[in-house]
């Protein structure tokens, strides 16, 4: 009984990851309308919680009331991409990707990709990282 409770308070007492939360924010560099909105967590993996994206006057969103709604189909990052693919609600094929890549340095940060929404794709440019 002693060994379990040791084990017990050891395993509150030991570091573990910080929930991480943040946004990214891509917007088409050309004049037209496209653009994303990623609310992101980040603990070993990316996970989105949230996504907004905007074009042609129409708005896709992963809320449960959209009347766009999106379902995020995978999702990948690292220091140096950001890979996004979103399904429409029965998961049956992908209608938006989002493709980033970003680099830094200690004082500058920079995040350009394509957001592609059925046939039409956007250059852009991202905030937030």
């Amino acid at each position: 009984m002693k060994i379990r409770l040791f084990i017990s308070l050891l395993m509150l007492l030991l570091p573990t990851h910080a929930f991480a939360t943040g946004e990214v924010v891509c917007k088409a560099i050309d004049g037209r309308s496209g653009e994303v909105y990623l609310s992101v967590g980040r603990l070993p993996v990316l996970n989105i919680l949230s996504a907004e994206v905007n074009a042609f006057g129409k708005t896709w969103s992963t809320a449960q009331d959209a009347e766009n709604q999106i379902v995020v189909g995978q999702a990948f990052e690292d220091k140096s991409q950001l890979l996004v693919d979103f399904t429409n609600s029965n998961i049956e094929e992908i209608i938006i990707s989002l493709r980033t890549s970003r680099m830094s340095t200690p004082k500058e940060y920079g995040e350009a990709g394509v957001l592609r929404i059925g046939e039409a794709v956007y250059p852009v440019l991202c905030e937030g990282g």
